[in-house]
């Protein structure tokens, strides 16, 4: 475990052995002994238990064309919540959640920007003002807002 010890001065180089290939040095004003160095190695391991599992890679572009098929659909609709609702029950789950956490994502950029408000408004109400800001925006202005483009 403790891979090598040496003392410069005052203080006390240890390298410890945490994984293989892994070593850490710490430098301490005593000498680290074999029960710390197990300690050490133990949290370090713990720590890192899980460094080898891949993160899921998780994109809002995922879903572009969906994203885009609805601010499409809306503004070609200009639906009513009714209709709202029946178009997002014509979509698989996943793509019903992913349009309604967009369009409320988009809402809070929007209102940090002072393009809508939406301060005490239910969600019904947002969507309202979304909608109609969907509606009324110029389709490149629109474009670049929602999708960078």
């Amino acid at each position: 475990m403790i891979a090598q010890q040496e003392r410069s001065g005052l203080r006390w180089l240890t390298w410890i052995r945490v994984s293989d290939p892994n070593t850490i040095m710490l430098i301490t004003s005593h000498q680290i002994t074999e029960g710390e160095a197990a300690a050490i190695q133990a949290k370090y391991l713990e720590e890192h238990e899980y460094d080898d599992v891949p993160q899921a890679d998780i994109s809002i572009y995922d879903w572009k064309e969906t994203l885009r098929d609805a601010v499409l659909w809306i503004r070609a609709n200009d639906p009513t919540l009714n209709q709202w609702n029946g178009y997002l029950k014509t979509l698989t789950w996943d793509d019903a959640y992913m349009i309604r956490w967009f369009l409320a994502s988009v809402a809070k950029k929007l209102a940090e920007r002072g393009e809508v408000d939406l301060s005490d408004y239910t969600e019904t109400q947002v969507l309202a003002r979304l909608k109609t800001l969907i509606v009324t925006y110029p389709l490149r202005k629109l474009a670049k807002i929602l999708f960078g483009e």
